[in-house]
């Protein structure tokens, strides 16, 4: 009787019918079930997602099959679905533990491991605890069991590494990677930015003219970063080659990377009102030409093209942008008042919100409220240190908030 209603339960689990077998076996009789037929019953429920009550389920018989890996694994599978990583992990351990020889259960386990710790290392990453974002990412290089797993988990640690501006360390494991192929454009890139960061302009010119070679998809980005990279060289004629190549296409590019020489800033608007003529909607162009204007000091022109912007996208960084504008302008009420709304959105979003609060710490200052003042320094001080991004610009940025408010104090006493 048991073996062929385990049968039935088998033929329905192939074709996917989960709820058709939750209702075969809650129709039993008590005296019928055992912990074999609880233990099919917690799995159905894991596959309906209902992940509570297949957690409580297979938690009613851990005293009998606790020590079982097939029942260790169906606890971590639900815990990881209820994004409960901590408790998936211990128990993904113990099912990986308890099967030292079966190759394809140590490799399910092993797979869910490499998501648990994935999962913890990004919450922490957003926590801004980077020394334990890097820590769970490293675990989860333990459990890769093949090429493609390799490569996926060093990757996301390359990436983290980048992230926290640990460029060495990145560099060496995605040359790893490209070792094996030149065909990777994501981790190409990813590698670029590495390069780029730490000044290796020439191996960033030779790999990008090699991905040059092999495809056109990034075409805009490619050309960017070689007018930068032959710029910073001091090969100017292979800046301005690269400038003009595709000039139609990248006209809001080359504004872009002119924009770094104050001389050519002219230069710069014409290449952005060009653009902007020929794509005349386009948020990407009105930014272009927003940020050079900001940067150069005309914010009364660089606020209407972020108004512009975020008419079309409502994206919260040209709200930012706006607070910026606004406190050049020295309209600190109403800087606060944007910036503010940008802080919310990225909060909403679980993005960071250190820009706002150095801008506002800014606005505050202009204002006379001293408090707000540091509060919002602090918040930002805190976020950039604890994300491991505190760089010589940022400690100046600091250095001169914390003067600013000094100057408050002395002004009030």
């Amino acid at each position: 009787m048991k073996k062929e209603l385990l049968e039935k339960i088998e033929r329905l689990d192939e074709l996917w019918k989960y709820q058709e077998i939750i209702d075969l076996i809650e129709t039993l009789p008590t005296e019928q079930l055992d912990t074999e037929l609880i233990g099919e019953l917690g799995k159905a429920y894991n596959n309906i997602e209902n992940y509570e009550k297949g957690l409580k389920t297979l938690k009613s018989i851990e005293n009998e099959e606790g020590d079982n890996a097939l029942w260790n694994w169906r606890v971590g599978y639900s815990y990881f679905f209820l994004k409960d990583y901590i408790k998936a992990e211990k128990y993904f351990l113990k099912a990986y533990e308890l099967e030292p020889d079966d190759e394809y259960a140590r490799d399910f386990a092993c797979d869910f491991l490499i998501g648990t710790y994935t999962a913890l290392s990004k919450l922490e990453s957003r926590n801004g605890n980077s020394e334990k974002a890097i820590e769970y990412a490293l675990e989860s290089r333990k459990y890769a069991y093949d090429e493609e797993g390799r490569v996926e988990t060093d990757f996301f640690l390359a990436s983290l590494y980048n992230r926290y501006m640990k460029y060495a360390e990145a560099e060496e494991i995605l040359k790893s990677i490209l070792a094996e192929t030149q065909k990777d454009e994501e981790r190409l890139f990813e590698l670029v930015y590495c390069l780029f960061k730490q000044e290796k302009y020439e191996e960033v010119i030779q790999r990008l003219n090699h991905a040059l070679e092999e495809k056109e998809k990034e075409i805009v980005y490619i050309y960017s970063l070689l007018v930068w990279c032959y710029h910073q060289l001091g090969d100017y004629e292979k800046a301005l080659e690269y400038q003009i190549k595709f000039k139609e296409k990248v006209h809001s590019q080359i504004g872009y990377q002119l924009g770094y020489d104050p001389k050519k800033v002219e230069e710069v608007l014409e290449h952005s009102n060009r653009a902007i003529e020929l794509e005349r909607n386009d948020t990407w162009f009105f930014e272009v030409k927003g940020v050079i204007l900001l940067d150069t000091g005309r914010y009364e022109e660089a606020l209407d093209l972020f108004k512009k912007a975020y008419e079309l996208s409502n994206h919260g960084w040209y709200l930012y942008c706006m607070g910026r504008c606004l406190r050049g302008l020295e309209k600190y009420e109403e800087a606060i008042k944007v910036l503010l709304e940008s802080r919310q959105i990225s909060i909403d979003k679980n993005d960071v919100v250190d820009g706002e609060d150095f801008e506002l710490a800014y606005c505050y200052i202009g204002i006379g409220d001293k408090e707000n003042a540091q509060k919002y320094l602090d918040s930002a001080r805190d976020s950039v240190t604890q994300r491991g991004v505190l760089n010589d610009y940022l400690k100046e940025k600091i250095e001169e908030i914390e003067k600013g408010i000094l100057s408050l104090n002395q002004f009030l006493n």
